[in-house]
C-alpha cells in the first residue's frame, strides 16, 4: 500500500498534515480492517498514525541507520500493529502500536548494527540499548560522590542495574 504523496511533499510533512483520529473513528476503522479487510480503512488508520511512527524512528537515529530506513521500519511496525490490533479490548490503537513500532525498530537496529550479530535475547537487547545511558549515570554518580570506579566495578554496577551477568556486559563492551 503506497501513501499518496505529492512529488514535492516529504513523508514527515505528509504525516504532520494527516488527520487526528478520535477513539470512535479509530475503533470503526480497526473493525473495518479486521472484519472486512477494508484497505481504505487500513490506509486511513496507518496514515493517521504515521506521525507516531516517525517520532519513534527519530529516537533511534543515533544507531547509524539512515532516517529513511528507520521510518520504513517504523511503518512496518505500524502495519504489523494494525494487523494484530483487537479494537474490542478497549485500548487505543496508538498505545498498542507503540510497542510494535519500538520492537520493530530495536530488531532493525540490532540486525544492522554490525556484521557480527550483537544479541537476540531480551537481556542482550536491554543491555545494548541501555548500557551507554546507565554507564554515564553511574560514572556521574561516582564522580559526584568523589569515588573513582575501576573498569570491573563499573561493569559490576552496570550488570546489577540492567539485570544481566558481568560476562554479558564485557561481551557487549567488546562489540
Amino acid at each position: 500500500m503506497a501513501l499518496d504523496l505529492d512529488p514535492g511533499q516529504s513523508l514527515s510533512r505528509h504525516a504532520r498534515a494527516a488527520e487526528l483520529l478520535d477513539a470512535d473513528t479509530e475503533r470503526e476503522l480497526a473493525i473495518a480492517w479486521r472484519d472486512h479487510r477494508n484497505e481504505a480503512a487500513l490506509h486511513r488508520l496507518i496514515t493517521a498514525y504515521m506521525r507516531l511512527a516517525i517520532s519513534i524512528a527519530w529516537k533511534f537515529r543515533g544507531y547509524g541507520a539512515s532516517m529513511n530506513d528507520l521510518i520504513q521500519e517504523a511503518g512496518l511496525g505500524l502495519m504489523k500493529a494494525a494487523d494484530r490490533f483487537d479494537p474490542d479490548r478497549g485500548v487505543r490503537f496508538s498505545t498498542y502500536a507503540v510497542w510494535w513500532i519500538r520492537a520493530g525498530m530495536q530488531d532493525f537496529v540490532m540486525r544492522n548494527w554490525s556484521m557480527v550479530r550483537t544479541g537476540s535475547t531480551s537481556s542482550q537487547k536491554s543491555l545494548f540499548f541501555n548500557m551507554r545511558r546507565v554507564r554515564a549515570r553511574l560514572e556521574a554518580e561516582a564522580a559526584s560522590e568523589g569515588v573513582e570506579l575501576d573498569g570491573h566495578q563499573l561493569r559490576e554496577r552496570i550488570a546489577t542495574e540492567i539485570g544481566v551477568s558481568i560476562k554479558d556486559v564485557e561481551l557487549m563492551e567488546g562489540r
